[in-house]
């Protein structure tokens, strides 16, 4: 709260004024007669609500490469911080950048030589799936069928809305999932995770291009 206070009274365009800011009563008024912040102890606050924690903390590093960048390491699979994805996406002219950084994050967590086998898996099984569906969420899909996935389902369902009646298929995989070591599906599901972000951040965006998104799309839990 000191931190505030002191922001209220020195900082530009509050600084002209400084002289006859009351910058603890600038805090007060934003507390009680906005409801912006709230006091949760003793010169302790926080936001009324995430909301608008989430928009200012997107509004702060949009613009700012750096910390654009360590968001996604960092937080690309906790879904706490998945609204500020959201709107990052949103507030920017154009997403392509930020789409291909998601995807290049999220292609770290498919190393591993059993993740590949399953990927061969999800290909092979999606190619006999019948439909004019997408192709990638052909391919979420059936990693539902395998993995039990809510992301995977999810994914499926955001790539192409007509997936739905599929869930009533039958479908009997070969690939056997007790094979996958826990750690090797534990970065199979991040993936998923991480590339359900991507999509839901194309949704949110105002533009995407069209080139860089197909590019994208035909890479979702292909084979490469």
């Amino acid at each position: 709260s000191l931190y505030c206070v002191s922001f209220f009274t020195s900082y530009t365009p509050f600084h002209t004024a400084s002289k006859h800011l009351d910058g603890k009563a600038v805090l007060d008024a934003i507390e009680v007669q906005q409801g912006i912040l709230v006091e949760r102890a003793e010169n302790v606050y926080s936001f009324s609500h995430l909301t608008i924690q989430e928009f200012l903390t997107a509004q702060y590093i949009e613009d700012d490469q750096q910390q654009l960048d360590k968001l996604i390491v960092n937080h690309l699979v906790n879904d706490r911080w998945r609204e500020v994805f959201l709107l990052v996406a949103g507030l920017k002219r154009s997403a392509d950048k930020l789409l291909l950084t998601i995807e290049k994050q999220a292609r770290t967590y498919i190393k591993g030589a059993k993740i590949k086998a399953c990927f061969q898996e999800i290909n092979n099984g999606a190619s006999t799936m019948k439909g004019a569906y997408n192709h990638a969420a052909k391919r979420a899909l059936f990693a539902y069928y395998i993995f039990d996935s809510s992301a995977a389902l999810e994914l499926a369902r955001s790539l192409d809305s007509n997936l739905a009646h599929e869930l009533s298929s039958s479908v009997s995989p070969h690939y056997d999932a007790e094979h996958t070591r826990n750690h090797e599906l534990q970065d199979l599901m991040q993936y998923l995770t991480a590339t359900l972000v991507m999509v839901k951040c194309k949704q949110s965006a105002i533009r995407v291009s069209k080139e860089v998104w197909t590019k994208i799309e035909e890479r979702i839990l292909a084979i490469n």
